[in-house]
């Protein structure tokens, strides 16, 4: 009788931690997006780009250059090659979980790729 107990208490902490992740890994939301994306404006010199047209402004993110949405506002893409960008690429990068693309190349960029980028599950 007690290992039923048991097998019944486990198997529920189970399906609590696996109902938790998935509750933490929901709560990404558009607003999120953004600031990851002003992370990366901060952290890239942002103000010296050569096109930085909406950044940091209240548009819907998908009009700030450089970037694609999908259908929910969640950045997607982000294309910023050969856009003067200096500095490092911000942990806060990997706050973008729907991300699928991103082109950084022919940029100043210096330091380490964070290990952040790595938890991106749908990055090509």
């Amino acid at each position: 009788m007690r290992r039923s107990v048991v097998v019944r208490t486990v198997f529920l902490v189970v399906v609590l931690i696996t109902l938790g992740v998935q509750q933490v890994k929901a709560q990404g939301s558009v607003e999120s997006d953004r600031a990851a994306l002003v992370a990366l404006y901060d952290a890239t010199g942002g103000d010296n780009w050569k096109n930085n047209a909406n950044w940091k402004s209240d548009k819907p993110l998908g009009e700030w250059y450089g970037i694609r949405t999908d259908s929910e506002g969640r950045v997607k893409w982000i294309v910023l090659t050969d856009k003067n960008l200096t500095g490092s690429i911000p942990p806060e990068i990997g706050d973008l979980e729907n991300l699928e693309a991103l082109g950084l190349a022919f940029n100043r960029l210096s330091g380490y790729i964070p290990s952040e980028i790595g938890g991106l599950d749908n990055l090509q």
